[in-house]
């Protein structure tokens, strides 16, 4: 029985969670580079219209004394295909991770 135990303990290290790894890790590196130039301009917009026409999130900043917006969760699950580039608006526009 112990040597059963042993195997599977083996098997699973060598098997497929490795290969679940690499997948994960070759499906961000695609998406990446997932628009460019005048499209990702567009999206961009498109999801700072979207983002300030919702309700945001907002937390209290203890430097300034002030109550900040923030992107709220369900819109990045929404938009994580481009979130990564859309931050940079967002933060510019006055909204925080």
């Amino acid at each position: 029985m112990k040597n059963i135990r042993n195997k599977k303990i083996k098997n699973w290290h060598n098997g497929k969670h490795r290969t679940k790894k690499k997948t994960q890790a070759n499906n961000k590196a695609k998406r990446i580079i997932c628009c460019q130039g005048e499209e990702r301009k567009a999206i961009e917009s498109k999801l700072l219209a979207e983002l300030k026409a919702c309700r945001p999130e907002f937390s209290y900043n203890t430097i300034s004394g002030n109550w900040e917006p923030n992107i709220p969760h369900w819109f990045v699950k929404k938009h994580k295909k481009h979130i990564h580039h859309f931050r940079r608006v967002a933060k510019d526009h006055g909204f925080k991770n």
